[in-house]
């Protein structure tokens, strides 16, 4: 009906990078739209850069150039200024990548409730005790189970809190829930909480790994809580 027309009339899509490498995906907005991508009305948004963890080995202007192949007059812009994140949270994860940053600025440069920060540890045994660790000062501070989301590096059903969510008390991430919840960084990308746990990683030295935890990072709204293996500091 006439919704359904005011919807393809105007399409705004984020998390972009993760749909322009793939034509078929091109391929089904040119059909959404009115007057396909060549002629219709559509913003895109997306961090070809660092946050392209679906498109593997494939450049920004990689990506650029797959949607210009549809329309080679559309308008760009960078966006410089980090509006989620506290100012203190990201240098931390970006130091920590050794990434230069690629914000001007910051929108919010106040103080996180919980400073950010990272431990290591030698085994799962170790790590969950950690994680325990984190858990209490977030209650300690204020902050609710529902404030808390843990993502791992590896898939859901492989993590750490998958494996130990009984005594964690802890379920899959849903968008309505008063408890503590936990998914991989894959699964909420696009999203954010106040306070993100990142698990799992036992190396940060790959281009594929740091995308991955350079995300996970960038969900948070308050403070980011990395656990990583030792062997980490060996590199």
């Amino acid at each position: 009906g006439k919704d359904i027309e005011n919807f393809k009339f105007y399409i705004i899509i984020d998390e972009a990078q993760d749909i322009i490498g793939n034509d078929l995906w091109l391929d089904c907005l040119d059909l959404l739209l009115i007057n396909g991508l060549p002629y219709g009305k559509w913003h895109i948004f997306g961090d070809f850069v660092y946050q392209s963890i679906y498109s593997r080995n494939v450049s920004e202007s990689e990506l650029i150039n797959n949607l210009r192949k549809r329309n080679p007059s559309f308008i760009s812009y960078k966006l410089h200024k980090n509006c989620r994140n506290i100012e203190t949270s990201s240098r931390l994860s970006l130091s920590l990548l050794a990434m230069d940053s690629p914000y001007k600025s910051y929108l919010r440069s106040q103080l996180s409730i919980l400073e950010s920060r990272y431990y290591m540890y030698s085994n799962d045994s170790a790590q969950l005790k950690k994680l325990n660790e984190i858990l209490q000062n977030c209650l300690k501070e204020g902050f609710k189970y529902s404030d808390i989301v843990i993502l791992s590096k590896v898939a859901e059903s492989k993590s750490l809190a998958h494996q130990n969510k009984v005594g964690l008390n802890a379920e899959v991430y849903t968008l309505v829930s008063n408890r503590l919840r936990y998914t991989s960084i894959h699964k909420f990308k696009g999203l954010e909480a106040p306070v993100i746990i990142l698990t799992d990683f036992d190396e940060i030295e790959s281009d594929e790994v740091q995308k991955m935890m350079f995300t996970g990072a960038s969900r948070s709204t308050d403070s980011v809580h990395f656990l990583l293996h030792k062997r980490i500091e060996k590199t």
